[in-house]
């Protein structure tokens, strides 16, 4: 029941900025003569030919012998407080 109303509020507190957004969105792709699908997937795409270091950190766990949420799970177990305190 909390993540349901946590994902709510998020919803609430998102939906304005994202109407916002799509918006903006609609009126380019219009402008291009596009749908705005295909402006998003242009837009990644350019992207990620700019950024070539997250094609790079695919797989960098790879050699740790350690899944990432278990390293996650144990750093953060690190952070909790005992239960006696």
């Amino acid at each position: 029941m909390k993540a349901s109303i946590a994902w709510l509020t998020v919803v609430a507190v998102l939906s304005p900025a994202l109407e916002e957004i799509i918006a903006q969105l609609n009126a380019l792709a219009e402008s291009r003569e596009t749908s705005r699908d295909e402006l998003i997937r242009l837009e990644v795409a350019a992207f990620l030919e700019r950024e070539p270091a997250f094609a790079a950190a695919y797989g960098m766990w790879a050699d740790r012998g350690e899944d990432g949420v278990a390293y996650q799970e144990r750093l953060r177990s690190e952070w909790e407080r005992p239960t006696h305190c």
